[in-house]
C-alpha cells in the first residue's frame, strides 16, 4: 500500500463527532470471496461523498477529503475479516442542506450510487441518527397520539378507523351516507382509499365540503382523510384546498414522495396526515438485496409529521412477526425527540381481532377495518358497531366466548372467526430435529465436515436452518456420536441452543423415524411436538403457523408446498383440506411434504411411529416420519396441512449448489 492510500485511509477511517455527522447503519454484504466488509464500507463511504472509491481527482485537497468524505466507523482490521455484517457510516452534514435537500437528498445520500457496484451483494438500510441540532428541520406530527385522542376524546381504550370501499366509483351522495353509518356506528378516524385522489366522478372541490357540512354538524369530533395522492406541487396544492374548503385530514400514499410529507407539515395548517404504504415493499422487501428496513421509513414519516401510518398488520390476511411489528412501533412511538405517529393495523383487521391486539400492542394502536365494516352480513352500520362493541370488551378484558354477544358482534365472530389471545409464544413445543445421517454422498462429493456444519454465508448449515425455522420451544437434537466426537457438533449446537438436549447415537438407523425414538423418553406425554428436517430453508413465517395450529386445534399438521418431483413425500386432502393418505417418494397429488411435521401430542406421533415399523412399512429399506401419519386414524383425526410457497433443500451436494444460486435472505425467517 502506497504511504498516500494509508494517508487517505487514515482519514476516512476514524471517529467522528456525532454532532457533526449523520450516523447511517448497514447490514452489508460482499458478492465474492474476493471482496471483504472493508471494502464494501470503502466504496459506500468514499463513493456516496467526496468522489470515486478508487480514482483521485486532481481536484481533490486534503482539506476537502477531510470535510466532505464520509467516514468509516470501525477498524480496518476487524472488518477485512468479514464478507458481510452491520457497518456504521458518519454522513458530514456539510454536505447536505437539511432544510431544503430534505428527505430526499439524505436518501440519494444513504442509497444511492454504492447500489450499481457489483462487488454489494446486499445492501440494507437498518437505521439512522440525526445530530441534535440537525432535529429543528423536521417538525414531527402536528397532534400525533396526544392531539388525536384529544380531539376524538378517547384516552383510555384502541382506536377505531375505517376505510371506505369501494375504492373508488363512488358519488359524493354514496360517501355521505357511507360516512353517516360509520360514524353512528362509532368510528373516529375515515380514510379514502389510496386508489381515490381526485376522480371526476367525486372531485375533492365537491367532496370535501359535501363530507364536511355532516361531520360539522354532529356533537363529536371525527377526522376524515381525504386522499390526494399526486405529484409533489400538485398535492401541497390539494392539501391547501381540503383545507380551505373545511377538511381536517388528509391522506397521501408515499408515491407522491417521501419529502412531501415534510413539505406540507412546514405549512403548518390545523389538518391531519396520514402516511398511506401501499406499494412500500418496492423499498422494503426483506427479501430484496437492496432495501430500506420498513422501521427506518416509519422513522421519516413520524419527523416528517405524519399524524398517522399504515403500520402494518398482525393477525389478518397480511400479516408480520411481532418482533418487527414492535420495531415499527419503537419508531413511532420511542423517544421524545417528536411526538408519537398514531400507529394503524389494517390488512385483515376484524371484530375477533381486536381483543388479542389489544394484549399484545396495547391502547395505543388503531384498529382499521375495510372489508369487515362493509362486509359484514349487516351491512356498513352493524359492521362498525360490532367493531365498538369488540374494543369495548377488550377494555373491559371480556372473553368473548364466556358471553352472550350483541347480534353484531355475533354475526362478525362467526363469520371471521376470535382469537382469543394472543400467537403463545410461551408454549413451549418439543422441537425435535434428526440429523444422525452418516452423510455419504457428500463425503463422496469430498466434503470434510458432516451436512449439518457445511459452511454457507460462512454459517453452518444447522444455524441457517434453525434461524429459518424461528420456533420457541424445547430443542432435542439426535447426533451421530461419531459427529460429535470428530468435529464438537454437540459444542456447536449449544452455543446456537443453550438449553437444548442432545441425544448420541453410535450408528445410523432405518430412516428417521427410528432415529425420532430415540428421543421417545422426552416425547412420550400429551405435549405438542415438531419435528423438523436439518437440511431446508421453507419460505414461511413460524407465528403464522402456530397461529393456524391455535385457530385450527388439528390433531396434526403438515407443512406443505406445490412439487410433484418424486423426491418428496406427498399428501391428498379432501374439500375440508383434511389429509386422507400420505404417499412417501410417490406424486399421488402435487401437494409435497416440506419437512416439518406437528403432532397435538408426541404421545401420539411414537405411537404412530412404532405401529408403522411393527407392520414394517418402508420406503426405499428406512422407515420415513410422513407414511407414520397414515397410522393416525385419518377418518377420525383432524391432520391438516399448512402450505407456504418454496422449500430449498439442501439435502445433497446438488441440491445444496441450486440453492445456491437462490436468495439468501430466506434463511432467517424473513430477517436479517
Amino acid at each position: 500500500m502506497s504511504s498516500e492510500q494509508e494517508k487517505y485511509e487514515s482519514v476516512i477511517c476514524q471517529d467522528v463527532s456525532s454532532e457533526e455527522n449523520i450516523i447511517a447503519t448497514y447490514f452489508l454484504s460482499a458478492s465474492e470471496n474476493k471482496y471483504n466488509l472493508f471494502d464494501l464500507a470503502w466504496n459506500l463511504a468514499v463513493g456516496q461523498s467526496i468522489g470515486n472509491p478508487n480514482t483521485r481527482s486532481l481536484f481533490e485537497t486534503d482539506e476537502m477529503i477531510l470535510a466532505h468524505s464520509c467516514k468509516i466507523l470501525g477498524k480496518k482490521e476487524d472488518l477485512v475479516k468479514k464478507r458481510e455484517g452491520i457497518v456504521k457510516i458518519a454522513f458530514p452534514l456539510v454536505n447536505i442542506n437539511l432544510e431544503n435537500d430534505g428527505i430526499s437528498q439524505m436518501l440519494c445520500h444513504f442509497m444511492g450510487g454504492q447500489l450499481d457496484i457489483n462487488m454489494f451483494q446486499k445492501c440494507v438500510l437498518k437505521d439512522f441518527q440525526l445530530p441534535e441540532k440537525s432535529k429543528k428541520h423536521f417538525l414531527g406530527p402536528k397532534f400525533g397520539i396526544k392531539g388525536f385522542r384529544d380531539f376524538v376524546n378517547n384516552h383510555d381504550r384502541p382506536l377505531l378507523g375505517a376505510i371506505i370501499k369501494p375504492k373508488v366509483g363512488a358519488t359524493k351522495e354514496i360517501l355521505l351516507e357511507m360516512t353517516k353509518q360509520l360514524v353512528e356506528g362509532g368510528v373516529e378516524f375515515i380514510k379514502e382509499d389510496e386508489i381515490m385522489s381526485n376522480p371526476d366522478v367525486a372531485p375533492l372541490e365537491e367532496r370535501v365540503p359535501y363530507i364536511m357540512n355532516y361531520l360539522n354538524s354532529i356533537e363529536r369530533k371525527v377526522v376524515y382523510c381525504f386522499s390526494i395522492t399526486s405529484d409533489f406541487p400538485h398535492c401541497l396544492e390539494r392539501v391547501k384546498l381540503v383545507h380551505k374548503l373545511g377538511g381536517n385530514g388528509v391522506h397521501i400514499n408515499f408515491w407522491s414522495g417521501l419529502g412531501v410529507y415534510n413539505a406540507i407539515r412546514k405549512l403548518d395548517l390545523p389538518i391531519f396526515l396520514h402516511f398511506q404504504k401501499s406499494g412500500d415493499k418496492i423499498l422494503t422487501n426483506k427479501r430484496h438485496d437492496f432495501h430500506i428496513e420498513w422501521p427506518v421509513i416509519c422513522k421519516i414519516a413520524r419527523m416528517s409529521g405524519a399524524d398517522f401510518i399504515h403500520a402494518g398488520m398482525w393477525g389478518g390476511y397480511y400479516h408480520e412477526e411481532e418482533e418487527d411489528l414492535r420495531r415499527t412501533f419503537a419508531a413511532l412511538k420511542d423517544g421524545d425527540d417528536y411526538e408519537g405517529t398514531v400507529p394503524a393495523l389494517s390488512g385483515g383487521m376484524h371484530p375477533g381481532l381486536v381483543g388479542a391486539v389489544k394484549n399484545q400492542f396495547g391502547n395505543d394502536v388503531m384498529c382499521s377495518c375495510g372489508g369487515s365494516i362493509h362486509g359484514h352480513p349487516s351491512g356498513t352500520l352493524a359492521g362498525t358497531k360490532a367493531m365498538q362493541q369488540a374494543i369495548e370488551a377488550a377494555t373491559k378484558e371480556i372473553d368473548l366466548d364466556t358471553v352472550n354477544l350483541e347480534s353484531e358482534l355475533k354475526e362478525a365472530i362467526d363469520k371471521w372467526g376470535y382469537i382469543k389471545s394472543d400467537i403463545p409464544k410461551e408454549q413451549k413445543f418439543n422441537i425435535i430435529v434428526p440429523m444422525a445421517g452418516r452423510g455419504q454422498r457428500w463425503i463422496d462429493a469430498g466434503y470434510t465436515f458432516p451436512k449439518p456444519l457445511i459452511e454457507i454465508e460462512n454459517k453452518p448449515m444447522i444455524e441457517l436452518v434453525l434461524k429459518n425455522i424461528n420456533l420457541e420451544g424445547n430443542y432435542i437434537f439426535i447426533c451421530l456420536k461419531e459427529h460429535i466426537e470428530k468435529f464438537s457438533l454437540d459444542t456447536v449446537l449449544k452455543n446456537l441452543k443453550p438449553d437444548c438436549k442432545i441425544i448420541s447415537i453410535d450408528e445410523i438407523t432405518d430412516g428417521a423415524a427410528s432415529t425420532i425414538l430415540k428421543a421417545k423418553d422426552m416425547i412420550s406425554k400429551d405435549d405438542p411436538i415438531i419435528v423438523a428436517n436439518c437440511d431446508q430453508l421453507i419460505d414461511w413465517s413460524s407465528s403464522r403457523f402456530i397461529d393456524f395450529i391455535n385457530k385450527k386445534n388439528p390433531d396434526g399438521a403438515l407443512v406443505t408446498y406445490t412439487s410433484t418431483h418424486p423426491r418428496n413425500s406427498f399428501v391428498k386432502t379432501n374439500e375440508e383440506n383434511q389429509v386422507i393418505e400420505i404417499a412417501e417418494k410417490k406424486p399421488i397429488s402435487d401437494i409435497a411434504n416440506a419437512g416439518i411435521f406437528y403432532s397435538k401430542s408426541g404421545k401420539d406421533m411414537i405411537l404412530a411411529i412404532e405401529n408403522m415399523i411393527n407392520k414394517n412399512i418402508r420406503t426405499n429399506n428406512e422407515f420415513f416420519l410422513s407414511t407414520a401419519f397414515n397410522e393416525y386414524d385419518l377418518k377420525k383425526s383432524k391432520i391438516l396441512t399448512y402450505h407456504v410457497k418454496e422449500v430449498k433443500s439442501m439435502g445433497t451436494p446438488e441440491e445444496l449448489e441450486n440453492s445456491r444460486k437462490t436468495n439468501w435472505n430466506k434463511t432467517s425467517n424473513e430477517k436479517i
